[in-house]
């Protein structure tokens, strides 16, 4: 046992006595360059090492790869591979070598692609501008800056900065007070590389608002003006006559005097081609010689203006429109409740040609506004025009009417007439059937009910001159049934006095004669007369310098008293009744006691066949009387009641006829029966037409003898 310590002790001790060998260290040597660049598509090189004792490879990222990636020692390569660099930054890493305890380490720094981008890229802004964003990336240094053209109202900020991450670029855009939109850039500038953001700013909506109306211009011209709502570059176009000039708020427009003789009308167009808008209005003007007159009326009215047109043609007027409202009878009442419900009942009669034409379910309202009237008439109907109590309220509902319808126009009432002392109108009952009665009452209340309103310009009297009329030759027989105008006589005077109140000329040089009618000297004196005394006098009756002349008497042929001797009858115990002869002229009882005459305008035409006489009371024919009539002639002993009345029968008296023998006839209380006037129409048996020549005999075929007292 102490052998064995013994040795071991000795070994130690041997162990610690001897020299201990270095141990050799750890070595690794890179051969060439330790920073590597790749360029962004990447690729291989080759590192060149010595290392003792074996080496490893690490790399540092993914995109790096080292192959192979250990090995022994001595001399040792490795590739080393590095992939594209599809980013925008610049990537670095390395590769950490080791053998042993010896490391080292090789750099790589791989490029990048250039980043430059902006998102949005393109703006569209309204006219009212704002604020907008936009995302900018990019991996250079870089500058923003907006292009001049844009720089007074395109801003923005963010400029300068180099990031990669998103960088916002505020755009301002101030508001576009134009209907034209504009375009701006803002330019991107980073190294060799730009980029543009597109600003495109849409002008405000086009505004054209203007205010026309089609315009009635007067004869001296005027100015007016038309609202303009736009923001748009206007032109107008306008005949020459018509000038315009732009304000604040529109146009001015100027209408020159129309010197000439005819109505005009031109085309004003306010408008933008661009955007295509426009408004257009016709301006109308009448000449000096223009005459546009309405009456708001009935068959009365029908009457004044039925030669109307050929009158003022002839007084020098060459734009004449004459308008009538016409409904039979119409009163004011009727009148006004069809202006108040806008009603169609009216036939709207016209003439602006000299020819009078028609058109059914016509308004008022609707005429009224058809043109600029120059003059507008109202009237009463004839039964209640002497009855005041009658006219309001419609007058001042019509009135009103006219004033907003027509402001411009000249407001006239047309003074109608008396009827004929006989007629046998049913009102005539109102005045007593007395024609002075009514005649005055007519006055009475145009003056209380219409003058005192003081919104009318003028009075057109015709009761008057008619009523001046009847003191002449012609005496009461200007009507064709009694109270509507005789064709021949009353439509031409109450046209005359409508001509003269209206425009103020003189009517004595008037030529015309309405349609084929033939007038005497006097008549045309006489009728002209009544219209200037009326004109001169209109509310009191100036007689006539042409009276009534003595009536012409007829008195018995000797043919006619042979064959009222011949019948036993003595000259002695009778005597001849005068006979007062109408030519062209009959009696119709069933109608009324009026006389239908050529002289009073009727155009009948059956008018030639006949003559009448006057009519006779009882006393003027007494009982026992003979009437006597020549062969080959016939007469109609008509009958009345009362002149103021038609016959009650629906039947007239028959024909007396001497067709083959002369007549005699002695007037009875049958014959008289419950008639208490007569009158005899004279005629031709059949009734043939007769000449001139041939209406004289109807003078020498008929007489009566009276027993004398």
């Amino acid at each position: 046992m102490k052998k064995i310590a013994f040795v071991f002790a000795a070994l130690i001790a041997l162990a610690c006595t001897e020299k201990e060998s270095p141990k050799p260290a750890d070595s690794l040597v890179i051969n060439g360059a330790k920073d590597l660049s790749f360029e962004i598509a990447g690729g291989t090189q080759t590192i060149n090492f010595s290392s003792s004792p074996a080496w490893t490879a690490t790399c540092s990222s993914s995109w790096l790869s080292v192959t192979p990636t250990s090995g022994t020692k001595g001399i040792g390569k490795a590739e080393l591979t590095v992939s594209e660099n599809t980013g925008y930054s610049v990537r670095k890493g390395y590769v950490a070598f080791a053998a042993g305890t010896a490391k080292d380490t090789v750099y790589v720094t791989q490029a990048c692609a250039d980043l430059l981008s902006v998102e949005p890229a393109e703006f569209r802004v309204g006219n009212g501008g704002g604020v907008y964003f936009s995302k900018l990336k990019t991996n250079l240094e870089y500058s923003v800056r907006v292009e001049d053209n844009a720089a007074s109202w395109l801003k923005v900020s963010g400029e300068g900065v180099k990031a990669l991450a998103d960088v916002t670029l505020t755009i301002n855009v101030d508001p576009l007070d134009d209907v034209h939109g504009r375009a701006g850039k803002i330019l991107v500038t980073a190294g060799t590389h730009s980029a543009e953001i597109n600003v495109t700013q849409s002008g405000k909506d086009p505004v054209f608002a203007v205010t026309v109306a089609d315009r009635r211009s007067p004869v001296d011209g005027e100015s007016f003006s038309v609202p303009v709502t736009t923001n748009l570059e206007l032109t107008v176009s306008a005949p020459s006559w018509i000038t315009a000039t732009r304000t604040a708020v529109g146009y001015d427009f100027t209408v020159s005097a129309n010197t000439g003789d005819n109505l005009r009308t031109g085309k004003v167009t306010i408008s933008n081609t661009e955007f295509g808008k426009s408004a257009s209005f016709n301006v109308t003007q009448k000449s000096p010689k223009s005459l546009y007159i309405l009456a708001i009326g009935n068959s009365f009215s029908w009457d004044a203006m039925e030669y109307l047109y050929h009158i003022l043609k002839e007084l020098g007027y060459k734009d004449i429109f004459l308008g009538n409202l016409y409904i039979g009878g119409c009163t004011l009442a009727t009148h006004a409740n069809n202006i108040s419900t806008n009603a169609s009942s009216y036939e709207y009669r016209t003439n602006s040609s000299g020819s009078w034409g028609s058109t059914n379910g016509f308004s008022a309202v609707t005429a009224m506004k058809e043109r600029e009237w120059d003059y507008v008439s109202m009237q009463q109907a004839s039964g209640s025009s002497g009855m005041p109590d009658t006219y309001e309220p419609y007058l001042s509902t019509i009135v009103d009417a006219v004033k907003q319808y027509c402001p411009k126009a000249q407001r006239m009432w047309h003074m109608t007439w008396a009827y004929q002392a006989n007629s046998t109108h049913s009102e005539f009952s109102k005045y007593g059937k007395n024609q002075m009665t009514m005649y005055n009452a007519i006055l009475d209340a145009v003056k209380t009910k219409v003058l005192t309103r003081g919104d009318f310009d003028f009075v057109i009297p015709c009761g008057t001159a008619v009523q001046n009329l009847r003191t002449s030759y012609l005496g009461d027989t200007i009507t064709r049934d009694g109270y509507h105008m005789s064709y021949k006589i009353g439509r031409f005077l109450t046209g005359l006095m409508w001509a003269r109140q209206i425009t103020g000329k003189s009517i004595s040089g008037i030529t015309y004669k309405p349609g084929s009618y033939t007038y005497t000297d006097d008549e045309i004196f006489v009728i002209k007369e009544a219209v200037e005394n009326a004109y001169v006098k209109p509310w009191e009756v100036t007689e006539s310098t042409m009276p009534p002349a003595p009536p012409t008497y007829v008195y018995p042929t000797d043919e006619l008293k042979s064959i009222f001797t011949g019948a036993g009858y003595s000259l002695d115990s009778y005597e001849a009744v005068p006979l007062i002869i109408e030519p062209k002229a009959y009696y119709n009882s069933t109608n009324s006691s009026a006389l239908t005459s050529a002289a009073g305008g009727s155009t009948a035409s059956n008018i030639t066949q006949f003559a009448a006489t006057q009519i006779f009371q009882k006393s003027e024919i007494p009982n026992g009387s003979v009437i006597v009539l020549k062969q080959g002639y016939q007469y109609r002993p008509e009958g009345w009641t009362a002149l103021t009345a038609q016959n009650a029968s629906s039947a007239r008296p028959a024909n007396v006829q001497a067709s083959s023998s002369n007549s005699i006839v002695v007037v009875s209380d049958s014959w008289w029966g419950s008639w208490n006037y007569r009158a005899f129409n004279l005629a031709k048996v059949s009734n043939p037409n007769l000449s001139d020549a041939e209406q004289e005999t109807l003078k020498s075929c008929f007489a009566i003898f009276k027993p004398k007292n």
